[in-house]
């Protein structure tokens, strides 16, 4: 049934966490309200993709729908240009094809698609593309299958692990494969999948194998195959226990939990939601947990236990409330049946007519949807508002269908029989009952039957088999623990007579380090009184280097100051000019200074704070405004003075030339800065603009400028490799090495 699809699928949510979800439950009138309120960000091309898929996926959207979705597409297309932001660009470009697809548009689409295959695999790194992919794929529905769909994007990922030798990934991906295939009703092509899976699992020896057996339990469950699907469900939870993995422990139980209570063993479904729900949930609690929480109270109820179903049900919803539509439809419904088991005929009314209310808001082709339709219809049979019963048992029977859910069609055309009897309508009940039966004797017949009590059996008899040999290994230990009693009494008599004779000698021993210690303590304390001497001698000479620092700041401010002044008699605008440069690069040497004089390491510097007080800096120096945005993107490092003065000072240069050049005529513009560790040891710094760029021909080598000069010099200095290049503007790249023990013996680095 494909009410264990989430339990699939939580046990890929808790590995890992996409870029952001495209949930459209939310009402149409919410989401336009949040888009007018919302700022132009990211979160409003959210927003927009969001109202694209509202109308995308209607059940069967017409060609209105289309456009709609189509118009949002261009929105969040547009938006996400302006704002300079590639957050949602996958999700637009692939829907864009997607529309142009269903609207017959077959070029358009795969230009689309193209397009975004080409960007991914832009990024060049291979595990990146493998997480985009992925991060894609988690934004189209499984039921989607119009242009590039989830199975796609995982036979992307599928041939990127071949790439890097990742089988065990790779099968994976083959195994997620096969689960879409089951929740798009392809239960045939999903088994025979997920058996050529399994059987490369073993050949390989991968230990995973119970996630297959999981999914294998719940194809045969959409079957109807309870006999197989059981013994499907023991194998998972018995292979997750060889091999100690106990992530999915909560959902495998979940999982065969349901498998009994759709048997009706009822003692055994309890066994397995209590295991459940031993745990603690994450808040806001998923409204699927509401869910089971609903089936372990109504096989409580089955057991003539209603006041222990009523008090879990109350404490489980206090300290988990619902946090939506369907969380609280779900626990209006179970509220509703327990009340109703009580004979507390008031309050259950109360709670179904509040699950009425929220029906409309619930979405399409989930179990929730599907069984909150069923009881509704159930209600209005006991208040013979027949019509309204057979109404909601079809959009049930209709959800049903969509999710594969056998168990739940059978039991629909059973009600719709009682619905079509009571308006006397014989032909329609005799074709629903007709339906019904074939059902139920598909899912409950002999063989079957025989099979699920033989599964049992050979499950419980293992099991058994298990306890005796873990018995018979106890009791050997039992009987080499007496033995050991017996050798450990010997050794222990034995042990007294070598302790009285060890005590005569560790006495005389005694006496001797008595003498021994006396001379001891003399030469301690004198060894005291040398380490208080060092100690007030390193204080002494970290406050003088810390001094040193202060006053080498204060020069330099000085210095500073006696540039500006001189540049008051200066008219020259090269010497003007000339003199400003060098303010800068005095006040990048400062600051240098001034970090060393505020850190409790007198030697060096953390340089992201330092980045960014130099850019701070410059940006007050120039007045840009909000003329030049500066990006920034530092990782932590922290250098010597060796590495930072060097740094700094190519940093000064850079920025300043971006800044007086890069935008001519108070051209708005970006200037990106980034320092990135590329492996151990070696690290690069990124100075680019957006700007004009550099002049045609332009070589850095033969300039002769002081600026190009000196960046050249100062990146010989600390070996590394300097590039300057155009790319859409100008940009630098200093890639250089630097090992904190031992920052003077590293090879230089030199670009091709």
């Amino acid at each position: 049934m494909s009410k264990f699809i989430f339990i699939t699928c939580m046990l890929f949510s808790v590995v890992k966490e996409s870029n952001g979800q495209l949930k459209t439950d939310m009402p149409l009138t919410e989401l336009l309200a949040l888009v007018s309120k919302s700022n132009p960000d990211t979160n409003k091309v959210k927003l927009f993709l969001q109202l694209s898929n509202y109308y995308y996926t209607e059940l069967t959207p017409t060609r209105r729908h289309l456009d709609s979705a189509f118009f949002f597409l261009k929105q969040a297309e547009k938006l996400g240009t302006e704002i300079h932001s590639l957050k949602w660009q996958h999700e637009v470009w692939c829907y864009l094809g997607k529309y142009y697809f269903r609207v017959e548009d077959i070029n358009q689409s795969n230009d689309y698609h193209a397009k975004l295959e080409y960007d991914i695999k832009k990024t060049g790194d291979l595990n990146n593309q493998i997480k985009q992919w992925l991060d894609l794929s988690e934004n189209i529905q499984a039921m989607d299958t119009f242009g590039l769909s989830r199975i796609n994007c995982f036979q992307k990922i599928i041939q990127l692990c071949k790439q890097t030798n990742n089988i065990e990934k790779g099968l994976e991906f083959e195994r997620n494969i096969a689960d879409e295939q089951m929740k798009q009703g392809k239960l045939e092509l999903a088994e025979v999948e997920l058996l050529k899976v399994l059987a490369r699992y073993k050949s390989y020896g991968f230990p995973n194998v119970h996630y297959i057996y999981n999914l294998l339990s719940i194809t045969n469950n959409y079957k109807g195959n309870f006999n197989i699907a059981l013994n499907y469900a023991l194998m998972a939870i018995e292979t997750m226990q060889k091999t100690k993995d106990t992530l999915p422990r909560t959902n495998f139980y979940t999982r065969l939990g349901y498998i009994y209570h759709e048997l009706g063993q009822t003692e055994k479904s309890i066994e397995c939601f209590k295991i459940v729900f031993q745990r603690d949930f994450p808040k806001p609690i998923n409204c699927y947990v509401i869910r089971d929480a609903g089936v372990l109270v109504r096989d409580l109820i089955k057991q003539k236990k209603g006041n222990e179903a009523l008090s879990f049900i109350l404490d489980f919803s206090k300290k988990y409330p619902p946090a939506d539509y369907y969380g609280k439809a779900s626990l209006c419904r179970t509220l509703a049946y327990c009340y109703w088991a009580l004979r507390k005929y008031k309050l259950s009314d109360k709670y179904m007519l509040e699950m009425i209310r929220l029906s409309p808001f619930l979405g399409k082709n989930n179990e929730i949807k599907q069984e909150v339709e069923y009881d509704i219809g159930k209600y209005y049979i006991t208040t013979q508002q027949f019509l309204n019963a057979a109404y909601h048992f079809q959009i049930s029977l209709s959800e049903a269908f969509s999710i594969n859910d056998i168990t739940m069609i059978k039991n629909i055309y059973f009600m719709l029989f009682k619905v079509d009897s009571a308006t006397g309508n014989y032909v329609s009940a005799i074709k629903n009952l007709n339906q019904y039966q074939l059902l139920n004797d598909s899912i409950f017949n002999v063989t079957k039957s025989r099979q699920i009590e033989e599964v049992q059996v050979k499950f419980e008899t293992e099991k058994k088999e298990k306890n005796i040999i873990i018995l018979q290994k106890e009791n050997l230990l039992q009987q080499k623990s007496l033995k050991q009693a017996n050798y450990t009494r010997n050794f222990i008599l034995a042990g007294i007579v070598l302790l009285l004779l060890i005590i005569g000698l560790l006495y005389h021993r005694y006496w001797f380090k008595q003498e021994s210690n006396r001379d001891l303590e003399a030469k301690q304390k004198v060894i005291e009184k040398q380490n208080l001497s060092l100690h007030h001698l390193v204080n002494e000479k970290e406050w003088l280097l810390k001094e040193i620092h202060h006053r080498v700041k204060n020069n330099l401010h000085t210095i500073t100051g006696l540039l500006d002044t001189q540049a008051g008699f200066l008219k020259s605008e090269e010497a003007l000019l000339a003199i400003s440069d060098s303010q800068h690069r005095v006040q990048a040497m400062s600051l240098i200074h001034q970090k060393l004089f505020q850190s409790d390491d007198l030697s060096t510097i953390e340089i992201s704070g330092y980045i960014h007080e130099l850019v701070d800096y410059l940006k007050h120096s120039f007045d840009t405004g909000r003329r030049i945005l500066f990006e920034l993107d530092i990782d932590f490092l922290v250098v010597s003075l060796s590495h930072s003065l060097p740094i700094g000072l190519i940093l000064n240069e850079s920025i300043t030339n971006s800044i007086k050049y890069a935008f001519p005529s108070n051209r708005i513009g970006l200037i990106k800065i980034s320092l990135k560790q590329l492996k151990l040891h070696q690290y690069l710094l990124t100075i680019a603009d957006n700007g004009k760029g550099l002049p045609s021909g332009f070589d850095y080598q033969k300039s002769g400028t002081m600026g190009m000069s000196l960046m050249q010099g100062l990146s010989e200095d600390i070996q590394a490799g300097f590039l300057i290049t155009n790319n859409n503007g100008t940009e630098i790249k200093i890639h250089f090495s630097y090992d904190p023990v031992n920052d003077n013996n590293l090879a230089p680095l030199v670009y091709n």
